[in-house]
């Protein structure tokens, strides 16, 4: 990843990330397309022995890199203006950063605002007010649109039973896991399988 940065042109895919319409269910169907089978091969190269793999997944980072830059719709400028993230202090940008790796580490077991703000020495009133005012949105809905897109990653790759696909997505039942993926992709996990992954 160090590489890839250094050799890419990281203000044109900042810029292209910052002034992006941040929801995939906003974006060109097309666009879509191309980036699921984007995430697809990475997976692939990632889970694969080969020797050349490194390049294989810097390859198609520079691919969707250049998707983002030239095909990711803009939002409202005004919207862009107000985006918190640009007035973000260092201090803020550690402390969201320690909760985004506590959430990648602990996604599929039970996590609950007391346990995070734990992790970074906030009462839970304080975390919760924290989070919300630098990211837009309550943790809650951050940790189910995360698991929700751990659940699409292994729908566009894996071949295993909808349950299995819940609990490893961190999901507390079947139930929630469909609530939440419909909530979020507006069809159900199994359609959305069907539609965009290519299992043999």
């Amino acid at each position: 990843m160090r590489l890839f940065a250094e050799e890419t042109n990281t203000n044109l895919i900042s810029q292209a990330l910052e002034e992006g319409v941040r929801y995939s269910r906003y974006w060109p169907r097309s666009l879509v397309e191309k980036v699921c089978s984007i995430l697809k091969k990475l997976y692939a190269f990632d889970q694969s022995k080969r020797p050349d793999k490194r390049y294989l997944i810097m390859s198609g980072m520079y691919q969707l890199a250049s998707y983002f830059i030239s095909e990711l719709p803009k939002r409202n400028i005004s919207e862009v203006n107000n985006d918190r993230y640009s007035s973000l202090s260092k201090q803020t940008m550690s402390t969201l950063h320690r909760i985004f790796e506590y959430v990648d580490s602990n996604f599929s077991k039970n996590i609950t605002l007391e346990d995070v703000a734990q992790e970074v020495g906030y009462s839970t009133s304080y975390f919760a007010r924290f989070f919300k005012w630098n990211t837009g949105q309550t943790f809650m809905n951050f940790l189910r649109q995360y698991r929700v897109n751990k659940a699409k990653i292994i729908l566009l790759n894996e071949k295993v039973p909808i349950t299995e696909v819940s609990e490893r997505a961190g999901f507390s039942s079947l139930k929630s896991f469909y609530r939440s993926f419909k909530a979020e992709e507006k069809i159900p996990p199994l359609q959305y399988q069907k539609k965009f992954a290519n299992i043999n």
